[in-house]
């Protein structure tokens, strides 16, 4: 992970500045931040001076008189993967027009040049983006450990170890709860975080698209209330809707916490109730976890496509009956109501995709086979 060119703008100083060419490049990543105020040869290539990822403030460009050297400057900057432009505007002039021949070949190469007004430092900027860039750092940082811990590769030494690292005041047991977002990192509120790690039982992380935290207790503390309440806090204060819980582990079972934490979250696929406990899930784990997709294939056409012919050709809805009553648990009447149907109906549904998945002799395999096949539906509709 890096920060963006976008994220820069969000830098207090750069709140009122205007991108004025090359706005489809507000994604390229930026490693570092420095000054280029003449135009440079390419000797700044084979002298290591320009890097990719750099973004650079600059007063060239403003008042340009000779296209030719900027769109040679454009074109090398681009060679080099430079990240944008800030145009720092010295002259105390409102200038926010390049010439066209300039505006055009950024648009089209998505090179993105900024105009800021002539009140911004140097300086100030330098070391709030270079801050930003080496929080992100640690971010990524602190998540690639969480990955080390997650791989199973690792004997109970090193976990402990890295455990330690990251979580120093960590108790004899944890949950780890995982939410995740659709927003990008450095769009967080990052207050939110700091005000989850100031409880000492409790840590939060940047991890893989997604907030984790990590709550740990003694043996003889219960998990419950204290889960919800972190629980709710990542779906009111950062917006989730969907939040996984993994079951209570010992300290030194990090690693696995976090994979069942967050593939309850992925169960969500399933239209199940959010926040998803990974203790509550059965077949989904297996078909979340299922790598031949020639086997959940060769399950769907055998069992589910029949009766998707059946709803089409009889217009029959019984799929939906029957997605409405495993998520009423095989009450009939509570799926009647939901469906707005006679109760009698949906026993006839039910009965009848019993005979379409020829099972009608087999009660009780008969529902493991609804559950699957409901499952398998949605996981083939959503995928």
């Amino acid at each position: 992970m890096a920060i963006r060119v976008t994220d820069l703008l969000k830098l207090p100083e750069l709140r009122s500045a205007k991108i004025i060419a090359g706005k489809n490049g507000l994604h390229k990543p930026v490693y570092r931040i420095s000054v280029c105020d003449v135009h440079p040869d390419d000797s700044i290539i084979s002298d290591g001076i320009a890097q990719q990822g750099d973004f650079y403030l600059s007063s060239i460009f403003l008042n340009e008189t000779d296209i030719s050297a900027a769109i040679h400057t454009i074109k090398l900057f681009i060679k080099i993967g430079i990240s944008g432009l800030l145009l720092v505007n010295k002259l105390h002039q409102r200038i926010y027009d390049l010439p066209k021949e300039i505006t055009d070949l950024c648009n089209e190469l998505d090179f993105p040049i900024i105009v800021g007004d002539c009140s911004l430092a140097y300086p100030s900027i330098i070391k709030n983006g270079m801050e930003m860039i080496f929080k992100e750092r640690q971010l990524c940082l602190m998540a690639s450990k969480i990955e080390d811990l997650a791989s199973g590769k690792l004997g109970v030494s090193q976990t402990m170890n890295i455990v330690k690292d990251i979580y120093p005041g960590h108790k004899e047991k944890l949950t780890a709860i995982y939410a995740p977002l659709s927003c990008p990192y450095m769009d967080l509120i990052d207050d939110q975080l700091e005000a989850i790690n100031d409880d000492s039982s409790t840590k939060a992380f940047h991890y893989s698209n997604g907030i984790l935290i990590i709550y740990s207790y003694d043996s003889t503390a219960s998990s419950t209330k204290k889960v919800q309440w972190l629980s709710d806090i990542l779906k009111n204060r950062f917006d989730s809707d969907v939040v996984g819980i993994s079951t209570d582990l010992e300290i030194s079972a990090f690693g696995q916490a976090v994979n069942e934490a967050v593939l309850a979250s992925k169960a969500a696929l399933f239209d199940l109730k959010s926040p998803i406990y990974y203790a509550s899930l059965g077949v989904e784990i297996f078909l979340l976890l299922q790598k031949d997709p020639a086997i959940i294939n060769g399950y769907y056409m055998r069992y589910v496509k029949p009766i998707e012919e059946h709803d089409q050709k009889y217009r029959s809805n019984l799929l939906d009956t029957m997605v409405c009553y495993i998520k009423n648990d095989g009450d009939a009447k509570k799926t009647a109501a939901e469906l707005f149907q006679h109760e009698n109906t949906t026993r006839y549904k039910i009965s009848t995709v019993k005979a379409l998945m020829n099972l009608e002799e087999a009660h009780f395999q008969f529902y493991q086979h609804l559950l699957l096949s409901v499952r398998i539906y949605q996981l083939m509709k959503k995928s």
